[in-house]
């Protein structure tokens, strides 16, 4: 049971790809500002998820 305001943990699935790529993609900026931009190979990485994954999630 969860309370209002209540922070539920869970591993991540791959269900969730989609929707943790289009939220990397919109908060790029962000992420770059405050964490090392992945190198080639891990751009690779997320055009393949997005060639392979439904877009679901992603707007």
């Amino acid at each position: 049971m969860t309370t209002p305001g209540s922070v539920t943990i869970r591993t991540l699935q791959a269900d969730d790809a989609a929707a943790l790529l289009a939220f990397e993609i919109a908060n790029r900026a962000w992420f770059e500002q405050h964490i090392e931009p992945r190198d080639r190979a891990g751009r690779r990485i997320e055009l393949r998820h997005l060639l392979v994954l439904p877009p679901r999630g992603i707007t």
